[in-house]
């Protein structure tokens, strides 16, 4: 049997959860976390990021900090199946191919759903930046959570259907020969 996982979204699903973590952790140990907090030492690049997205040092008691909070429970989930899917890759087990195509579902979902919330206030919490910043700090980055996730979907979802459906996939391609030539 072939590698049901290629080596990128093993690297990516590795790299994630890294990040996830580490972000998880600045937006769970607020105030402690930020600027003058105990722990801001490692967090530096977050002073930077809350002048760019106001909303992750909001601490306002209002909807937007509780959003965060239970987003960043999220990242927990999301990190954890990650890793459940490389150890399952490692193992062998075949499960490692839809347990890492539903925790991409699940990860492009949760920042396309925190990037509508800024989208459909009116930009209320990214208005005030110029467009370098909002591009390459906020809009950029936040993308790599939704493209990296959906190029995995894509790809495991075709490798997963090649072996659900293998007459299918045999007559789709003998038909693109057909086409092509």
């Amino acid at each position: 049997m072939a590698r049901l996982l290629p080596t990128w979204v093993v690297v990516w699903l590795q790299v994630s959860t890294l990040v996830v973590t580490w972000d998880l952790t600045y937006v769970l140990l607020r105030p402690h976390s930020m600027a003058g907090g105990i722990y801001s030492h490692f967090y530096q690049p977050y002073e930077k990021y809350i002048t760019i997205d106001k909303m992750y040092g909001h601490m306002d008691e209002d909807g937007t900090r509780y959003f965060i909070e239970a987003q960043s429970l999220l990242n927990i989930v999301e990190g954890f199946f990650a890793q459940v899917a490389v150890i399952l890759f490692v193992l062998k087990i075949s499960q490692a191919e839809i347990v890492a195509y539903s925790v991409s579902i699940a990860s492009a979902a949760k920042t396309i759903l925190y990037m509508a919330i800024d989208h459909v206030s009116g930009n209320r919490f990214t208005r005030h930046n110029e467009f370098f910043d909002l591009f390459f700090l906020y809009i950029l980055p936040n993308c790599l959570w939704i493209v990296f996730p959906l190029l995995i979907v894509f790809t495991l979802g075709r490798q997963m259907s090649a072996r659900l459906y293998p007459a299918a996939t045999a007559a789709a391609a003998k038909s693109s020969v057909k086409k092509s030539q």
